[in-house]
């Protein structure tokens, strides 16, 4: 008699623990929805140099307005870090909308960047993913190409 009450207090808690995870769970995860983008472009502004390269990517695959996410990734390009500016380059790269802010933000900062650094290869993979709408920047590129 004794263990089946046991087993009944065991399954009475289990039971307790799922239903408390869930009622808890279900809004927390509606809460996260809208705190993340906020979050995250505290953690782009104010974070040391991990975190804003990692909250950089995870911004730009977020839910929010890519308008906003856009303008608050752009100062990232000229980023004293580089790995910070390669990740931006990437998350540029991941929205790819509004080739009218970001590709004139890309050149320059390509144009500003030492040859001993990789992300001008970041940058190039941000401003071709443009194609066709990266044409009015076009007499830069073929500039560059050319030297």
């Amino acid at each position: 008699m004794k263990l089946r009450a046991k087993t009944f207090w065991r399954i009475c808690l289990v039971t307790l623990l799922v239903v408390l995870l869930l009622a808890f769970c279900v809004p927390w995860r509606r809460v996260w929805q809208r705190v993340k983008v906020p979050v995250l472009v505290q953690c782009v502004h104010h974070g040391p140099a991990v975190t804003r390269r990692w909250a950089a990517i995870f911004l730009s695959t977020s839910d929010g307005d890519k308008k906003m996410i856009t303008s608050v990734l752009l100062p990232g390009l000229k980023d004293k870090d580089e790995g910070v500016r390669e990740m931006t380059a990437i998350a540029l790269r991941h929205i790819h909308q509004y080739p009218e802010l970001v590709v004139p933000a890309v050149l320059d900062a390509w144009a500003s960047e030492p040859p001993e650094s990789v992300a001008p290869m970041y940058y190039a993979g941000a401003v071709c993913v443009f194609g066709t709408n990266a044409r009015p920047w076009s007499p830069i590129l073929v500039k560059w190409i050319g030297t």
